[in-house]
């Protein structure tokens, strides 16, 4: 049995389906079958490379800003950093000027405490009773309700102004399922938020993970800035798509480091592998993390020599997470502003 040529028998379990929607709603992450499958071919273009071209000079300006914060010869923590340069790079591409400080402060707040509960509420199951009786679910419920509320107005004031931006909420705007109509508010709200809570905790991430490896192996950080400063007189777009030694590290630091570690999937009928039966309704974990590290997954085992790369004992060898404009795409953005 090849869970390959049974995917049609696997669905998204409940966590995404039902714990993760209370907080995002029902969007591209969490939505499930021909929905999923709407929504995924229209937001496709939305976030075609060629879209990147138009977000580049406002992402490395919101970028240098953050990297202002990092002060040198000192020991920092850099996940706060880095993780607020994600949040600020994901606002700066959706909203533009559109969004008030002070309303992207508290979006940033509610996103996390969410999140924060919904890891509890996965690692403590057991404790599912106490979450509810204790208003916790009803109280980050209102928060999810608070943060629609914010988006709802940057909406709504976008397409009051008539203003165009060029930016990830203008595409999602102009965006069009087959029939000709655009997605509803509620269906748009979802999908911001899923942008938003998936989108820049990923980020940081794999940024953090990355900067550990370069603090352990400078070597790299070194030919990071050599190639950089051999592209530094082209135009930004030439320069990120041309970083290719900085693009190999950022996929190598996936590999070991994936921000998504684990993929879940519920089987509908009786399913087999290697000896084993999986009765309908058996939630089957598979660890990104491990397979990532396993040797007769992508000739892990053999050195591969491509341009003379090697980091940490792995191959730099293949693109991860590899759907339109890309983690990778993304990162090494952040990556050359960070130079």
């Amino acid at each position: 049995m090849s869970f390959r040529r049974t995917r049609k028998n696997y669905v998204k379990s409940s966590i995404q389906t039902k714990d993760l929607v209370k907080y995002v709603g029902e969007g591209l992450l969490t939505s499930e079958g021909e929905k999923w499958k709407k929504q995924r071919k229209m937001m496709q273009p939305a976030f075609h490379k060629k879209q990147l071209q138009n977000l580049l000079s406002g992402m490395q300006s919101t970028i240098v800003e953050e990297y202002k914060k990092i002060k040198p010869e000192q020991a920092i923590d850099v996940y706060p950093i880095l993780n607020d340069l994600a949040f600020q790079t994901v606002v700066q591409s959706l909203f533009t000027t559109a969004a008030r400080p002070d309303e992207m402060e508290r979006l940033q707040y509610i996103t996390e405490a969410n999140q924060r509960v919904l890891v509890r509420e996965l690692r403590q199951p057991y404790l599912s009773w106490w979450f509810k009786v204790s208003g916790t679910l009803r109280k980050h419920t209102k928060l999810s309700e608070e943060a629609r509320d914010i988006l709802k107005r940057i909406v709504n004031e976008r397409k009051d102004s008539g203003a165009r931006y060029d930016d990830s909420l203008d595409m999602l705007l102009e965006t069009r399922y087959d029939d000709g109509k655009g997605m509803t508010e509620a269906q748009l709200i979802d999908e911001i938020l899923i942008i938003f809570t998936a989108g820049h905790e990923t980020t940081s991430n794999a940024l953090t993970f990355t900067f550990q490896l370069l603090a352990k192996h400078p070597q790299w950080q070194e030919k990071i800035v050599e190639e950089s400063l051999e592209l530094e007189d082209s135009d930004l777009m030439h320069r990120v798509s041309s970083s290719k030694i900085c693009q190999q590290v950022l996929e190598e630091a996936m590999r070991l480091y994936p921000p998504a570690y684990f993929i879940d999937r519920v089987n509908v009928t009786t399913d087999s592998f290697n000896g084993m039966t999986f009765k309908p309704g058996c939630n089957l974990l598979f660890s990104v993390y491990e397979i990532h590290r396993h040797p007769n997954c992508g000739r892990m085992q053999k050195p591969l020599n491509r341009n003379g790369l090697q980091m940490v004992g792995y191959p730099i060898r293949h693109n991860i997470f590899r759907l339109g404009l890309d983690h990778a795409n993304v990162l090494v953005i952040i990556l050359r502003c960070l130079k």
